[in-house]
């Protein structure tokens, strides 16, 4: 929620403790996401090795979790590594309805510049899903393209 507010340094003081209580690849993200806001390079990119360390672990054991395939997704493409495109890509055939996956595709492809695969992804999204993507601090220039405006139109009219 702090994040959500802009107020990142807050946030990222609580997702420091949760990583250290219970290291999990979600936490590592938001640390990450809020530390690459708060403009501290180094530390966002070491959350999102870290995160993107667990969530590839994760799949090693359990390879057909599209959830999960969908945060490695999210780490590779913030660490600039050229196999996002390709394990979102997975994700969403594994999983094309599940929602976290649409999230995650959606700011994969977002944080990789390819807006308009972004905005096809939120196609397949669910009116709460798309109210939370609207909200995501990452997400607010994305958010005024106007086929987003218009992909939320449709879905709040009930389509």
């Amino acid at each position: 929620a702090l994040a959500y507010l802009g107020r990142d340094q807050e946030a990222a003081d609580y997702y420091r403790r949760a990583v250290q209580l219970s290291p999990n690849y979600r936490y590592w993200l938001n640390l990450a996401d809020s530390e690459r806001r708060l403009h501290h390079a180094a530390a966002a990119r070491s959350a999102y090795q870290n995160g993107e360390h667990l969530a590839i672990r994760e799949l090693q054991t359990q390879p057909q979790l599209a959830e999960t395939r969908s945060y490695v997704a999210h780490f590779e493409a913030r660490l600039g590594e050229k196999r996002a495109q390709e394990e979102v890509a997975q994700a969403l055939h594994a999983a094309p309805a599940d929602s976290q996956v649409i999230r995650n595709a959606v700011l994969t492809y977002n944080a990789l510049g390819q807006r308009d695969r972004a905005l096809s992804a939120l196609e397949r999204a669910t009116l709460p899903v798309l109210l939370d993507v609207e909200r995501h601090p990452d997400l607010a220039d994305f958010c005024q393209n106007s086929r987003f405006k218009e992909v939320k139109a449709r879905k709040q009219e009930g389509g």
